[in-house]
């Protein structure tokens, strides 16, 4: 009824889904009457708004569904869903919300539904707390995504995942430190997708556990391999994925797999990301405990950006931290802003007992600051890009250069 009134009348409808943010960990830390009383307050909120041309709907457990009709400009849908984060912050309750508009992305009320809670989840993994409007590119990534998802296990049992190793290099001496195992994919038809894209959707639909696991077993028979034929004596720094570290058996695993592949623990590191702590940050470093008990060491990567704090450093069991390579970067800026930042954090985490790697050094310039800053290592396309695993065993046996 609302879309031939509306045709009829030559006006817009705009339909709005709001969901409040971290509702799970509400339920979860708060109890279930906590989440239910936050529910019920955000019923009152949306309800106050409704009017003539505004009508609100429970739509599933912590999304609601907001209908603004009779309107001829975008604008307007902005400055409504706007008003509604602004009305949940006055009630400390924080909301993402995601809206599309009839006629313009949809004549068919179920599509328009679909592509407002499409826009919502990708306000979600904006950063939540905000409102973005349904495009057609939301669309295309959202297919292609869903493309990707459902080609990785047959890609997996392909082969088509591959691990490549880039080199780490003691910046004072130039000594080969060792490798950090990254995950490539070569898929059939698309060709090389890049981590930042297919690790995501891996960790959507849980299959970087499978992915996981496989790197890991696959990092450690290289170790061990380049150990026994090339007298390597280094360290292999492997990613693993939030998901993968907070299942309640990867310690034991982890272990298992060591023993198995006969690999010393001390010459494994284990490289996580900062994301990890923002939601269980005790339980996180009580399994990084564990693992280090094992002997294994513990990388902390991408340090200085998203949500990095002081505290990581003060509770982490760490003995590596890798600065990311937005600061080396801009390391040589005449401002000076991230040479400083860059040495505050080199000079504060050395007196800790932390080793410190400085990913991304691609420039001489670059090196030579890092050098007087008295950064342990350096990664990156300067001393070296990533290799294949043939490769590696070229560069052990000095048939190539790097």
């Amino acid at each position: 009824s609302i879309n031939l009134k509306c045709i009829q009348e030559n006006k817009k409808y705009g339909l709005f889904i709001f969901d409040i943010d971290n509702f799970k960990a509400i339920n979860d830390t708060k109890g279930h009457q906590e989440g239910d009383r936050a529910l019920i307050k955000s019923a009152r909120i949306l309800k106050s708004i409704e009017d003539n041309n505004i009508n609100v709907y429970r739509f599933t457990a912590d999304e609601f569904l907001v209908v603004y009709a009779g309107i001829d400009e975008i604008s307007k849908f902005y400055s409504l869903g706007e008003k509604i984060i602004s009305i949940f912050d006055n009630e400390r309750i924080s909301v993402s919300g995601g809206f599309s508009v009839f006629p313009d992305n949809s004549k068919e009320s179920n599509e328009l539904i679909n592509f407002a809670d499409l826009a919502m989840h990708n306000a979600k993994k904006a950063g939540k707390h905000q409102l973005m409007m349904f495009t057609q590119e939301m669309q295309s990534k959202f297919l292609r995504s869903e493309m990707l998802k459902s080609k990785m296990p047959t890609a997996f049992t392909k082969g088509e995942f591959e691990l490549f190793f880039q080199p780490q290099f003691d910046i004072s001496s130039s000594k080969l430190r060792g490798f950090e195992a990254l995950l490539r994919w070569n898929e059939s038809v698309e060709g090389l997708i890049g981590p930042d894209e297919f690790i995501p959707l891996a960790e959507e639909n849980n299959f970087i556990l499978i992915l996981g696991e496989w790197v890991l077993k696959k990092a450690f028979e290289c170790q061990k391999k380049w150990e026994q034929k090339f007298n390597f004596d280094g360290i292999m720094s492997i990613n693993v994925s939030p998901i993968q570290l907070m299942k309640e058996d990867f310690v034991q695993k982890l272990s298992s797999l060591s023993t198995e592949c006969n690999v010393n623990p001390s010459n494994i590191e284990i490289e996580v990301t900062e994301g990890i702590f923002i939601n269980e940050t005790e339980k996180a470093a009580e399994i990084l405990r564990e693992i280090k008990k094992l002997g294994f060491g513990i990388s902390l990567d991408d340090f200085g950006t998203g949500y990095s704090s002081l505290k990581y450093l003060q509770m982490l069991p760490l003995t590596t931290l890798k600065i990311d390579k937005s600061f080396i970067q801009s390391i040589t800026s005449k401002d000076g802003v991230s040479e400083n930042i860059t040495n505050s954090i080199i000079s504060m985490v050395t007196k800790m007992g932390i080793d410190t790697i400085a990913e991304g050094v691609e420039k001489v310039d670059q090196l030579l600051i890092l050098q007087q800053l008295n950064c342990k290592t350096i990664q990156g396309f300067l001393r070296g890009k990533p290799m294949d695993e043939l490769s590696v065993e070229k560069f052990l046996l000095g048939e190539i250069k790097l």
